[in-house]
């Protein structure tokens, strides 16, 4: 049976056992401050941490506002929990939106479903990014990274998002071909800093070389697969509907490629699944 956990500061995930084994990255901040992300309102990095609405400048700090938030538990049940954030003054700074998000996590044996709900409480069009972040533990083991494995359904055509040197923003789109298994090594990181690619696809599995699979299913517009590149026995599969910022982005929130709008009263429902099989 599948056991989680999760800290009302930020809405995250702490904890996934499965099988007495901690599955999620066991917390070390030496390597990274994080195990998981509630990203809303804006995926990963915006340009300076500043962008426009209708013309008024705001800051933003990387993956938006929730991370940086207190949530409240609205609902539980034993093989689920619901927890709350609205905005607030503090919120309302540094993103000028009313809105609801609810953060879901329901177990059913050995899956955990992951669903997110926006709803738009203001009077105007309010835009948007939204995603998950969960660190998948894998074998790194006496600095071997190799033999764990992103497998796809069939050989698929990715599509990726270059990043800049530093690995914050976008440059161009570029192709790996058809590819059926990518191997999640440190020498891929080293090269590929965080990919993120256009999802034509809505199920791949990550193997680990001890045979252990996780299985994850989404309906995001895009992907990304991300770990620190020289450190951390953990794989984050990100589906994400939003894009970071481009190396030359329109500031203007509204234009940015990927963003997602709600007119006033309307709600968004962005869900994701992971099966733990051993």
């Amino acid at each position: 049976m599948l056991n989680y956990k999760y800290k009302l500061d930020g809405g995250s995930l702490t904890s996934i056992m499965v099988s007495n084994e901690e599955r999620l990255f066991i917390l070390d901040e030496s390597i990274w401050s994080g195990q998981d992300n509630v990203i809303f309102p804006f995926v990963a990095r915006l340009k300076n941490e500043k962008y426009m609405v209708d013309g008024k400048e705001y800051s933003m700090k990387i993956h938006g506002i929730a991370k940086y938030s207190n949530f409240k538990l609205i609902a539980k049940s034993e093989n689920s929990d619901t927890i709350y954030l609205t905005s607030n003054e503090e919120t309302l700074k540094h993103y000028p939106y009313k809105f609801e998000l609810y953060v879901t996590y329901t177990r059913n044996n050995n899956i955990l479903d992951v669903e997110y709900k926006v709803k738009n409480i203001d009077d105007k069009i309010m835009y948007f990014g939204i995603g998950g972040h969960p660190a998948i533990r894998v074998n790194y083991e006496n600095n071997d990274t190799k033999g764990n494995y992103v497998l796809f359904d069939k050989k698929t055509l990715i599509t990726y998002y270059e990043l800049n040197d530093d690995g914050s923003f976008i440059t161009r789109k570029k192709t790996l071909g058809e590819v059926g298994k990518i191997e999640v090594d440190k020498d891929f990181f080293r090269k590929y800093k965080t990919l993120i690619c256009d999802n034509n696809f809505n199920h791949l599995t990550l193997k680990r070389k001890d045979g252990r699979r996780i299985s994850f299913r989404f309906h995001s517009k895009y992907l990304s697969i991300w770990s620190k590149p020289n450190a951390g026995d953990f794989v984050c599969i990100e589906p994400w509907d939003g894009l970071p910022d481009f190396e030359n982005p329109n500031l203007e929130l509204s234009k940015k490629e990927g963003i997602n709008s709600l007119k006033p009263g309307e709600e968004y429902l962005f869900s994701y699944e992971m099966e733990f099989i051993d």
